[in-house]
């Protein structure tokens, strides 16, 4: 099974895309609303998946170069 990590400043948005990717059969290891504590899951878990709304990365470019 594939690993995930979410990450999304609207818990409203995790939770439904956590939803649609365990029902496709994902295992979500981890969700962040921040780009810091999405980077701490990546390195905890290294997923295969990565969502990352895109106005995360708009909002935190650092912090997104460094993943």
């Amino acid at each position: 099974m594939l690993k995930a990590v979410i990450i999304d400043g609207s818990a409203v948005a995790r939770g439904l895309l956590n939803t649609v990717l365990m029902d496709g059969g994902y295992d979500v290891v981890g969700q962040a609303h921040t780009c810091a504590a999405g980077t701490a899951l990546l390195i905890k878990f290294s997923p295969q998946i990565v969502c990352i709304n895109r106005d995360q990365v708009e909002q935190d470019t650092a912090c997104v170069d460094a993943m």
